[in-house]
């Protein structure tokens, strides 16, 4: 997937009826307000920056600093070290590009790249994953008639996992990301 195409399929996921359900529940006009913003990556000014990893050009070429997708943020300023390429947030942690495997990885912040949770297999996957994943909790959140128990949560974060590239090395992350456990 490229980046232009991850931009595009987030963006299709907001729902304007959602937005009328919540004015009409009297939702905290911050909260709707979040809402509205959690699914558009926003053009910068410099949006020519050419890479050939998708995440990379993502964070280069958009500022994403109201979009989330559950405990993933995109407000980090993307920044390097010799290892990784950081391009967000998880709760507290970072995620990050591995510069030589080119797997997606969860780092603790503070520490000396210690890898919390391997995510993808690369860039491709790990954005592909993540949509599946933000269409999964807005339905929880919002669809009344979509099974949210435990055990499609599980069945879920496996599809998630094979998408990210291998079921059994990524399925603590989407388990933890889904709010599942088994």
């Amino acid at each position: 997937m490229n980046t232009e195409d991850f931009v595009e399929k987030l963006r299709s996921l907001y729902r304007s009826e959602i937005v009328a359900h919540m004015k009409e529940e009297k939702f905290p006009k911050e909260i709707i307000d979040d809402y509205k913003h959690a699914f558009f990556f926003r053009s910068k000014s410099n949006h020519n920056v050419q890479s050939h990893d998708p995440l990379i050009g993502l964070v280069e070429n958009y500022d994403g600093s109201k979009v989330h997708i559950g405990m993933i943020s995109f407000d980090l300023a993307p920044f390097e070290d010799d290892d990784y390429f950081f391009f967000a947030n998880f709760e507290g942690d970072l995620l990050g590009i591995d510069k030589n495997l080119r797997e997606i990885r969860m780092i603790e912040y503070g520490s000396d790249n210690h890898i919390l949770y391997n995510c993808a297999s690369n860039s491709d996957h790990f954005m592909t994953a993540i949509l599946m994943v933000a269409d999964i909790l807005q339905r929880c959140d919002y669809d009344r008639t979509f099974d949210c128990s435990n055990n499609t949560l599980i069945l879920l974060a496996e599809e998630c996992s094979e998408t990210a590239g291998g079921k059994d090395k990524y399925l603590e992350f989407y388990k933890m990301l889904l709010n599942c456990e088994m």
